[in-house]
């Protein structure tokens, strides 16, 4: 759904098989930047009926189950006055965290994070095994924090991973785009 300060808000199934379908990349394919994500509020949206859309029932309601609004903002391109370099605005704050794990991820995976740029700048690097022995190390961190840990709250962690991987890809895409225009 679009709204009228150029929002979009995509409401989504997070359960089997929706919840890999992948919304937040496909958005960023898409030059849109998360800016929110809410707990789905049938009562926000007036007049909003879950329809299935197409085939021999479409017109028949599906059950709702676990769903998610996502809010997105384009990204922007701005053209500073009188000058030949672009810049990347982000229009909006960062996304908020579902799961709040940015300081155990941070704490776990903190020096794999700094690092990367060390590592995988190198030709002769394996990334592979170096993915693998940071998400090794990381799991040993994780159970090492706090006695009675159980590896499901790594996932969580695994997670929060992600998300900083997304952003951070993000970003050097949007730097890459600022240099690609600073050469012409």
């Amino acid at each position: 759904m679009l709204w009228p300060d150029g929002e979009i808000h995509i409401n989504h199934k997070i359960t089997a098989p929706f919840d890999t379908w992948r919304i937040e990349e496909l958005a960023l394919e898409c030059s849109l930047v998360l800016v929110g994500l809410d707990n789905f509020k049938i009562k926000d949206y007036p007049g909003y009926e879950n329809k299935r859309g197409s085939g021999s029932r479409s017109d028949e309601p599906f059950p709702l189950g676990e769903c998610r609004t996502f809010i997105f903002k384009p990204m922007v391109v701005q053209v500073g006055p009188a000058s030949t370099s672009y810049e990347m605005m982000m229009t909006a704050p960062q996304p908020p965290h579902v799961d709040n794990n940015a300081d155990e991820c941070m704490r776990i995976f903190g020096d794999y994070l700094n690092h990367v740029e060390a590592t995988f700048g190198s030709a002769d690097c394996d990334v592979h095994h170096s993915v693998c022995e940071a998400l090794r190390v990381g799991y040993e961190r994780y159970m090492g924090g706090g006695f009675g840990r159980e590896s499901s709250g790594y996932i969580g962690v695994l997670y929060e991973l992600h998300h900083l991987s997304i952003l951070r890809s993000q970003r050097l895409r949007n730097m890459r785009l600022v240099l690609d225009q600073q050469q012409w």
